[in-house]
């Protein structure tokens, strides 16, 4: 048996496992895509699952729990605004504005609110605290992971004592008020003339 014929035929049967390697290799890497997404999609999730969309109902729970509001004005297909929730989803910043009561809203879809806070650019992060007088800090367009992190810094100096919600609270009686009439006293003299029954009207 020549030399030609031992690798030609050792060559044909690595050539016919080169398919193989490679299926095993496509497989690999589908598996590892699939996996990084589904990590990706629960750690957005999980994200988004601290926020409100409702602006109404995530004011009064800062109040209630003595947090401030931290409102994100976002519009879709602003890539500013991707830039910025890929920021917000990771793990630190997500600590950092763990002492924030955290609300989205829409550019498009609440324009009395928007004029209210007078955004006109996104994204833009507003930190709204009652207890300190109303806005207290904001930025507009996209910030990194640190930056978050210093805000949140802030965040927690702003945290007061919960307070009660006003909707639930029963009203409490109001306290009589004390006349403000003053009555003069008739003297005795002047009490006899006048009639005091319907016996002295008749005499």
């Amino acid at each position: 048996m020549d030399f030609d014929s031992v690798h030609g035929s050792s060559l044909r049967n690595d050539l016919k496992e080169v398919p193989t390697f490679l299926m095993q290799v496509r497989r690999l890497m589908i598996t590892a895509l699939a996996t990084t997404a589904l990590f990706s999609a629960s750690t957005l999730c999980h994200a988004d699952s601290a926020w409100y969309s409702s602006y109404t109902r995530a004011k009064a729970a800062a109040k209630r729990e003595g947090k401030p509001l931290l409102i994100m004005v976002e519009h879709e297909g602003c890539p500013e605004c991707a830039r910025m929730d890929v920021a917000m989803a990771n793990p630190r910043a997500q600590a950092a504005l763990d002492n924030a009561v955290k609300v989205r809203i829409e550019f498009t879809e609440q324009p009395d609110l928007i004029n209210a806070f007078s955004v006109t650019l996104t994204p833009t992060m507003i930190v709204y605290s009652q207890s300190h007088g109303g806005e207290v800090y904001r930025h507009v367009g996209a910030m990194s992971v640190s930056g978050i992190v210093r805000v949140g810094k802030s965040i927690d100096s702003l945290v007061t004592a919960p307070q009660p919600d006003n909707n639930n609270e029963t009203p409490k009686p109001k306290a009589k008020a004390k006349s403000s009439k003053i009555y003069r006293k008739v003297p005795k003299s002047e009490s006899d003339d006048r009639p005091t029954s319907s016996s002295a009207r008749n005499r």
